[in-house]
């Protein structure tokens, strides 16, 4: 079966696991949590076979059967497969409908650009630069923004007329955050930007606030087989409430969204690339499981152990947790790093 896992431990007899979720997709909203079949139909009707050979039929009894009772029994099959056919359409249309939601692609609610203000007198001309100078050092929220980020405080030195010339000059490095100015500035930006340039071939790196599946699902068509290398550091599950994110999965959920997040990330990497997945002690062995299944046993590259805390002599109990696991594989053998 597609979800039986073959694991011959030390003694070396086969065990057979069984994944329920692994065909599923999970799937977290505002009203809880849920999974959505990627093949009910498949699933269900290879659970009714198994069903009426098993439980209908009973083969094991089959060849004490007079004439008379398997002639009883074929008719109970066909009554049983009818009936429950039937169910599983029904059942597997809703489910597809589910599927179809899930896997189309989100609409992007808002797009913004930042930009170096040296950037934007390369790319878009020094006339242009020059015309837009004074929104730029008269709008406080992103004034605001180069304190918060970079302790650069210009607020009260841009109100004497003798320093800004100096301090226009001296800040040509700082980016400028669109969401901070109005639709029409942005646009405008833009247009003068891409007067002479490919947007697409300037910008350096494109950054997307979205759930994970929904994200990979966007750049899919855009970035498949292109990507060298991608960083994830998943919710650990550890069930605490420090995180301003949902960290107190059950296991079977955390497994499979995780599961279908490496699915979709194999999509985008090109067959140099690489992944590293960052995790503790409550998940790794999870993880590694996963990445194997996934990338394969044979793409394991490495298990980088990372301090997190200084050595201190442990007194306490349970030990105090000291590392993370960083588990790296790669797409295949010939994988490639940029020196």
């Amino acid at each position: 079966m597609k979800n039986q896992i073959h694991h011959i431990p030390s003694n070396g007899e086969q065990v057979l696991l069984y994944w329920i979720n692994k065909d599923q997709n999970f799937v977290l909203t505002n009203g809880g949590e849920y999974f959505v079949h990627k093949n009910l139909k498949g699933f269900l009707v290879r659970e009714l076979d198994s069903f009426i050979t098993g439980e209908v039929l009973a083969f094991k009894d089959i060849n004490d059967l007079k004439n008379e009772d398997l002639h009883q029994k074929l008719l109970k099959v066909k009554l049983v497969n009818g009936i429950l056919s039937k169910i599983i359409t029904i059942l597997s249309k809703i489910e597809d409908i589910q599927l179809k939601i899930l896997n189309k692609k989100k609409f992007v609610l808002k797009t913004n650009y930042v930009i170096s203000l040296d950037k934007i007198k390369e790319f878009a001309g020094e006339n242009y630069f020059k015309s837009i100078l004074d929104k730029i050092w008269g709008n406080k929220k992103q004034l605001q923004e180069w304190n918060d980020l970079f302790k650069i405080e210009l607020i009260e030195k841009l109100k004497s007329t003798e320093l800004k010339n100096k301090l226009k000059n001296k800040h040509l490095y700082l980016p400028i955050d669109t969401r901070f100015f109005t639709d029409q500035f942005k646009w405008d930006l833009l247009t003068a930007i891409t007067k002479n340039n490919n947007l697409e071939e300037i910008l350096e790196g494109v950054l997307i606030k979205s759930d994970n599946y929904q994200g990979l699902n966007l750049i899919k068509k855009k970035w498949i087989n292109k990507i060298n290398l991608i960083y994830i550091d998943p919710p650990f599950n550890t069930g605490s409430k420090d995180f301003p994110y949902k960290n107190d999965y059950l296991e079977s959920s955390w497994l499979t969204s995780i599961y279908n997040g490496l699915v979709k990330a194999k999509e985008i990497l090109n067959k140099e690339g690489n992944i590293f997945v960052r995790i503790d002690n409550t998940g790794n062995h999870f993880i590694r499981f996963l990445l194997d299944q996934v990338f394969g046993k044979s793409n394991f590259r490495n298990e980088i152990i990372i301090n997190k805390t200084k050595a201190k002599r442990q007194i306490k109990k349970p030990f105090i947790q000291q590392t993370e696991s960083l588990f790296f594989y790669s797409m295949t053998k010939d994988y490639f790093f940029n020196q």
